[in-house]
């Protein structure tokens, strides 16, 4: 996001969802995380304004990443130490204001979607979502990726803020969560593949009813009014377990297989507690979840921006 400091929001908002199921059995959903341990330093200038991050499916050790608002229309492939290795120029693609990217598998193949969803100021016409898929782990290191399929979208009420977007391949949804909204409201496309050409309409199917409200100002402190603002999201592979990002800490929310989110949001997250904003991560904006491990990696806006990964612990088996 480029303007971060906008005219106060009338009432607090909001939250970090995180939801945690990293594989696919439901019964072995994490029960808590390990303390965010510092893996990596991103210092490459092409990544000054990092804003999305995915987790590869293909190559292990391997994340994607993207820029906000002003920058070209490129993928970049980082290793968890934050070291560039792969720069993708995506074909046909404009970065109005890139602000997540998320990765899923359908069919075998695995795919990312941007989401160029920012807007500040809520007067966007629509929204476009970009659609690629994933290079094999032996592609070279610089190339370009063709569209799979491009999504213009808007809100059914009207334009919305949003830097979260999750794709929820097991039930072919496509989910954004507004961001400036009290409370932030989730939002959510069908997974069309191919999608059609004509404009989608995103509707609401929950709110974030149990948030962590709005804190106090507190101006020597980053970002302090805007804290609990959500700013990434992921989901696992069942699409039972919704992790979100805030400038705060992160959040997990984890229903049963066909619940609605909506009344899962009525109960307390599992809260993820992240480093002091006013030491590291001072704009957090981009998280990833590996489907595999079940681990998720965060990073912040501005550079040299640190990686922090976060381990899961699930329950003991008998």
């Amino acid at each position: 996001m480029k303007n971060l400091f906008i005219p106060p929001l009338a009432a607090g908002i909001a939250i970090l969802l995180f939801c945690g199921a990293c594989r696919a059995d439901t019964t072995h959903q994490p029960t808590a995380y390990k303390d965010a341990v510092r893996c990596g330093r991103i210092s490459s200038p092409q990544l000054s304004e990092l804003s999305g991050f995915a987790v590869s499916r293909k190559t292990p050790g391997l994340l994607w990443a993207i820029n906000d608002s002003g920058n070209p229309p490129v993928v970049y492939g980082l290793s968890t130490k934050g070291t560039l290795l792969k720069t993708y120029k995506v074909s046909g693609a404009t970065n109005w204001d890139w602000e997540d990217l998320a990765g899923f598998r359908y069919r075998g193949e695995d795919f990312l979607v941007i989401g160029d969803v920012g807007d500040n100021w809520s007067a966007r016409p629509f929204n476009t979502l970009y659609c690629v898929k994933e290079p094999a782990p032996g592609n070279q290191s610089n190339g370009t990726m063709q569209l799979e399929w491009e999504m213009t979208f808007r809100y059914e009420n009207g334009p919305q803020d949003c830097e979260a977007v999750a794709v929820d391949a097991a039930n072919q949804k496509i989910y954004l969560l507004s961001k400036r909204s009290t409370p932030p409201v989730l939002y959510e496309l069908p997974l069309d593949m191919p999608c059609k050409k004509s404009m989608y309409t995103a509707r609401a199917v929950a709110k974030i009813k149990n948030s962590s409200g709005h804190p106090p100002k507190a101006p020597k402190k980053p970002y302090a009014n805007f804290r609990s603002l959500p700013t990434a999201m992921d989901i696992s592979a069942d699409g039972n377990t919704l992790y979100i990002l805030t400038y705060k800490h992160a959040y997990v929310y984890s229903r049963t297989p066909d619940q609605p989110w909506d009344p899962v949001f009525s109960n307390p997250p599992l809260q993820i507690t992240l480093p002091s904003a006013s030491q590291t991560l001072v704009q957090r904006e981009a998280l990833g979840l590996d489907q595999t491990s079940g681990n998720i990696f965060i990073t912040s806006e501005k550079k040299p921006a640190p990686i922090y990964v976060v381990e899961p612990i699930f329950p003991r088996t008998r």
